[in-house]
């Protein structure tokens, strides 16, 4: 494939890139969406670390660029990661049904990622 048409498909050397980004942010997401959710939502923030680390270790230049500042925008995938992060996050600290400070263990349905965090 010549420069000629790389520049028509992606615009320059930025989009080329963003096009790497999103290419391995979906990657990425793909295989979180894979794993299925456990009744231990602390084990599934291990269990994402790990997805994290592996991708990283099989990817590192793609990962490298994945988490790099310099795009004009963040990548829609980029969201979705942060998202589910922060709903595995909220699961693992979210008080039990009592009210009181103790962590809830047992994974509830509204702790499952719905479609709109997707």
């Amino acid at each position: 494939m010549g420069a000629p048409v790389l520049y028509q498909l992606f615009g320059d050397k930025k989009g080329l890139l963003s096009a790497v980004v999103d290419y391995g942010f979906d990657r990425y997401l793909a295989s979180k969406r894979a794993a299925p959710a456990s009744d231990d939502p602390v084990q599934d923030l291990r269990t994402d670390w790990d997805t994290c680390v592996a991708f990283a270790f099989a990817h590192p230049p793609v990962y490298r660029l994945m988490y790099s500042p310099g795009f004009d925008a963040v990548p829609s995938a980029a969201q979705e990661a942060l998202r589910l992060l922060r709903a595995r996050c909220w699961c693992a600290a979210r008080p039990t049904a009592g009210g009181g400070s103790t962590p809830t263990w047992r994974r509830r349905r509204s702790c499952r990622p719905t479609s709109a965090s997707r």
